[in-house]
C-alpha cells in the first residue's frame, strides 16, 4: 500500500514539473509571436511618420521629434538610426545598451533579443538619395519572464513540499512496521517465523528531474550539427556581409514591403565562378568592401554560393539597376589591381519584382537563370531578366 501512495505521489510531482515547463515555454513563445508582430507595427508607423515630418525639412527638428516621439510611445522598438548615401545622419536609441560606435560609426549591438536582422526601410526624401530607416526591437519581455519562472517555482516548490511530506511518512511507517510484532490467528508472530517471511516493499525514489533530463546529449548535439561555418551575427568573418543563409527570409521581408507600398525591387547576383573565397580571401575582401562602399547597405548584401554575392535592391527598377550593375563593374575592375581579377570569368545576372506578388524563390532563380546566360557570354557580362506582368499574371491564374 505504501508504494501505491509513493508511485501517485511521483506522478503528481511529474505532473507538476512538466507543466510548469510547458507553461514557461508556450507563455514565452507567444509572448515573442505577439512582440514581434507589434514590433514590425510599430517600425512601420515610425517610418511612416518619419517620411511625413521630412516634407519640413530632412533632419530638421520635427524631423528629429518625430523620430524621437515615436521610438519613446512603443513599447518593443528599442534602437533608431537614420541613413543616407553617405552613412549614419541620425542615430538614437530608448536607453543605452542598444547602439555602439565603432570607428565614429553607430551600429546595433547584436544581443541576445533583439532583432536581427534589424528592420530596414526607405523612405522617399526631396533632395536626397538612399535615404533609409532601420531599427531594433527587443523580442522578449524579460519582465513577463520574471513572473513566469517565479510561477513555475511555486509550482516545483509545492511539488518538492509533497515529496519530502511522502519520503517522510512512508519511513514513519516503515519504523512502526519494524517495531510491532505481527501475529496470525494462531498467534505466531510472522516477522520471525521462517515459514512465512515477509517480503519488503521495494524502495521507490522520486526521480531527480533537473535540467540535465531535457538537454540532448554532446553526442546528439554533434551529430545534429554538420555544419561548420553556421551563421552566427549579422555578418561574416570573412567577408563583413550577410551570411548566404539569411538571403531567402531578408528578401521575402522586403518582397512584403514593396508590395505593401506598390515599389519594385531587384536582386542583382555577381559571380565569379573559377575563384573561391577559401582560395582568394584577400581578394574576395576587397571585392567586398567595394560592394559595400558603392550599394551602401550592407545588410542587403549576402554572400552567394562561396563565389559571389546577392544584392538586394529596394524601390530600384530594373532599369536603373542595369545601369548600376555597368557603373558598378566598371568601378570595380578600374579600382582593384589585381591580375587574376581582369583574368577571370565574371557575370551578373539581374530580375525585378516588376508589379508582380511573387516569393523570394521565383525572384532568386529569375536573378540565378540571368547569371547563367551572362556567365555564358564574355561579350555581355551582365544580363537582366525582364518579365511581363501580364504574362505572369496569366500563368498564375493558370496554376490556381
Amino acid at each position: 500500500m505504501r508504494t501505491k501512495y509513493t508511485t501517485i505521489v511521483a506522478i503528481i510531482c511529474g505532473i507538476l514539473y512538466v507543466s510548469a515547463l510547458l507553461f514557461a515555454i508556450l507563455t514565452i513563445s507567444n509572448s515573442i509571436k505577439e512582440r514581434k508582430a507589434q514590433a514590425q507595427q510599430d517600425f512601420l508607423s515610425l517610418t511612416d511618420k518619419a517620411a511625413a515630418a521630412a516634407v519640413l525639412g530632412f533632419m530638421a527638428d520635427p524631423f528629429r521629434e518625430s523620430v524621437k516621439d515615436t521610438l519613446e510611445s512603443s513599447s518593443v522598438l528599442a534602437a533608431v538610426m537614420i541613413s543616407n548615401g553617405d552613412g549614419v545622419v541620425y542615430a538614437i536609441e530608448k536607453k543605452p545598451g542598444y547602439l555602439v560606435w565603432i570607428d565614429a560609426e553607430p551600429q546595433f549591438v547584436q544581443n541576445f533579443g533583439l532583432t536581427k536582422p534589424p528592420f530596414v526601410r526607405p523612405i522617399p526624401v526631396e533632395g536626397y538619395r538612399n535615404v533609409t530607416v532601420s531599427a531594433v526591437a527587443e523580442e522578449i519581455d524579460y519582465n513577463l519572464i520574471k513572473k513566469i519562472l517565479l510561477n513555475s517555482l511555486l509550482a516545483i516548490l509545492i511539488a518538492l513540499v509533497l515529496a519530502i511530506g511522502t519520503v517522510a511518512f512512508s519511513g514513519t511507517s516503515e519504523t512502526a512496521a519494524e517495531t510491532e510484532p505481527i501475529y496470525d490467528s494462531k498467534g505466531v508472530n510472522k516477522q520471525t517465523s521462517p515459514s512465512n517471511p515477509l517480503m519488503d516493499d521495494l524502495p521507490f525514489e522520486i526521480p531527480d528531474m533537473d535540467a540535465t533530463v531535457f538537454k540532448p546529449a554532446v553526442e546528439e548535439v554533434a551529430s545534429d550539427c554538420n555544419c561548420k561555418d553556421s551563421p552566427r551575427g549579422l555578418y561574416t568573418p570573412l567577408l563583413s556581409v550577410s551570411w548566404e543563409d539569411y538571403t531567402k527570409e531578408r528578401l521575402e521581408a522586403e518582397l512584403h514591403r514593396s508590395a505593401s507600398f506598390e515599389q519594385d525591387l531587384t536582386v542583382l547576383i555577381i559571380a565569379f565562378p573559377e575563384l573561391t573565397y577559401a582560395d582568394y580571401p584577400d581578394l574576395f575582401k576587397m571585392i567586398a568592401d567595394h560592394i559595400v562602399a558603392f550599394f551602401t547597405f550592407r545588410d542587403l548584401i549576402f554572400e552567394w554560393k562561396g563565389n559571389g554575392f546577392c544584392i538586394l535592391l529596394p524601390n530600384i527598377d530594373l532599369d536603373h539597376s542595369f545601369k548600376m550593375a555597368e557603373e558598378f563593374s566598371n568601378k570595380l575592375f578600374s579600382k582593384i589591381n589585381s591580375e587574376v581579377l581582369r583574368r577571370t570569368i565574371w557575370g551578373i545576372g539581374l530580375s525585378s519584382r516588376s508589379g508582380r506578388l511573387l516569393d523570394a524563390d521565383r525572384l532568386l532563380l529569375e536573378a540565378s537563370r540571368a547569371l547563367e546566360k551572362a556567365l555564358e557570354d564574355k561579350k555581355s557580362p551582365i544580363v537582366a531578366f525582364k518579365s511581363d506582368p501580364e504574362r505572369y499574371r496569366a500563368y498564375i491564374s493558370s496554376k490556381t
